[in-house]
């Protein structure tokens, strides 16, 4: 993709997604993917609870960038969850995002986010909760159409 040469990124956005379709999967009574389910909703989770060296005011991204790769292909992923936010903290010209301008979550992907920190709260991740509560008062009551899922018991 342009703009992500050397880079390794991933859509998490869309992770959320899928690991929310699994978990109301298995809730219907279909069974498998709890492994991944639980990786994708893990990494969420750990976006909103890795401060300060990963701020949870932008543990909602597009496409973070996870990791690099070298001209022969071999990826190498990062380590830190500092390396994740430096990596992730420059506008598309190469300009360092000011910590005060952080992303916004209603409209944006925090609305994502929070199907998988429902399910981290389910499983009894640590943070979970306390990441759920945060981002449900980000978003406030206007969670938007289609999105306005309950959390399961």
């Amino acid at each position: 993709m342009p703009g992500y040469h050397g880079k390794v990124i991933m859509s998490q956005w869309q992770q959320n997604f899928l690991a929310w379709a699994i978990s109301h999967a298995n809730a219907q009574g279909f069974t498998g993917g709890d492994v991944l389910m639980a990786r994708m909703v893990a990494f969420q989770n750990k976006l909103f609870n890795s401060g300060p060296n990963y701020p949870r005011e932008y543990a909602a991204p597009y496409y973070p960038q996870v990791g690099t790769y070298d001209t022969a292909g071999n990826w190498t992923f990062f380590t830190s969850m500092q390396q994740v936010f430096d990596a992730n903290d420059r506008n598309p010209d190469g300009s360092i995002i000011p910590v005060d301008q952080p992303e916004e979550f209603q409209g944006y992907y925090g609305r994502d986010a929070r199907l998988s920190l429902m399910t981290a709260t389910r499983l009894g991740m640590l943070g979970a909760q306390d990441a759920y509560d945060y981002l449900m008062q980000e978003l406030g009551t206007n969670i938007q159409p289609g999105y306005a899922i309950a959390p399961m018991p």
